[in-house]
């Protein structure tokens, strides 16, 4: 899996486009691109930019598979993927961030609730 983030965004100054073709550029060495502005850090997830994203990288390469992540947890998965659906239902989700305690250990409760609230959204 190849990781679009933050530092890859502004590399291409933001320009969809320019990302996508980067990411072309793995295509046959990875088979997922994430896109995710937060890299862990729980920002929430831009649902026009991530979709400008996705739309610029489906149609540059079109045999990556998509991965989206930034900021999901059971409070506001449905929140933040719905303006993604239906268009992009197969694309994967990715969530880390929001799932951690204060001790950066993962919240077995918060994973379990995110996992059950994005379950019931994407079916």
């Amino acid at each position: 899996m190849l990781q679009a983030g933050r530092e890859a965004m502004a590399s291409v100054d933001g320009d969809p486009s320019l990302l996508a073709q980067r990411c072309a550029e793995y295509a046959g060495i990875v088979t997922d691109v994430l896109v995710d502005a937060s890299e862990g850090l729980g920002i929430p997830l831009d649902a026009g930019r991530t979709v400008r994203y996705l739309e610029a990288i489906a149609a540059t390469a079109p045999d990556l598979g998509l991965v989206v992540a930034g900021g999901l947890s059971a409070a506001n998965v449905a929140d933040l993927l719905s303006p993604l659906l239906p268009k992009w239902a197969s694309v994967s989700i990715d969530a880390e961030g929001r799932l951690r305690d204060e001790d950066d250990r993962l919240d077995l409760g918060a994973a379990t609730d995110y996992l059950e609230a994005a379950v019931q959204l994407l079916s």
